[in-house]
């Protein structure tokens, strides 16, 4: 069958050989990653993930190479993702993590993959991202996605910092 996963973080995960954080064994029967991000995972082949569909998922900072096997990526972040062509809306350029606190891989205010993911507001597969009553329409720290003119890439949506008006 097929599996999906939604605002995830793949951290941590190491192996000798075979690939560290996601993998599919067959290339017909993908794993799809939506709004993931997957770093800090370590292998001698590779550290990201393998044989997956990857839509607004970062796949950076791994030991290994990002990804391997079949790859189908749009509006992701990962090294090598340069033909256009074959991976529309793709970056390779560092996602510029916060690094720090309470959500490390979080997207700084100048991250490049901040209002890059791809939504579109007309196919009703994705009205889950509208949706407040669809846990998937949150990021992993429950904050709703959509917070700019398009989904940001990885697990964490950039949320601008507020401000106080005090009128008296």
């Amino acid at each position: 069958a097929s599996h999906v996963c939604y605002n995830t973080l793949f951290i941590g995960q190491s192996t000798d050989k075979g690939t560290a954080a996601v993998t599919s064994s067959d290339a017909t029967k993908k794993v799809k990653l939506i709004n993931c991000t997957i770093t800090g995972n370590s292998s001698a082949n590779c550290g990201g993930c393998y044989n997956t569909v990857m839509v607004n998922t970062i796949s950076y900072g791994n030991k290994g190479s990002q990804y391997g096997g079949t790859i189908v990526a749009t509006n992701s972040c990962a090294t090598g993702l340069t033909d256009t062509a074959k991976y529309p809306g793709c970056i390779t350029t560092d996602p510029k993590f916060i690094g720090t606190g309470d959500y490390p891989y979080a997207l700084a205010a100048r991250s490049p993959c901040r209002d890059k993911g791809f939504y579109d507001a007309d196919d009703p597969a994705w009205n889950w991202m509208t949706d407040p009553a669809d846990p998937r329409s949150k990021d992993l720290a429950g904050k709703p996605r959509l917070q700019g003119t398009a989904p940001d890439m990885g697990c964490y949506e950039f949320v601008p910092p507020g401000f106080l008006l005090l009128l008296r």
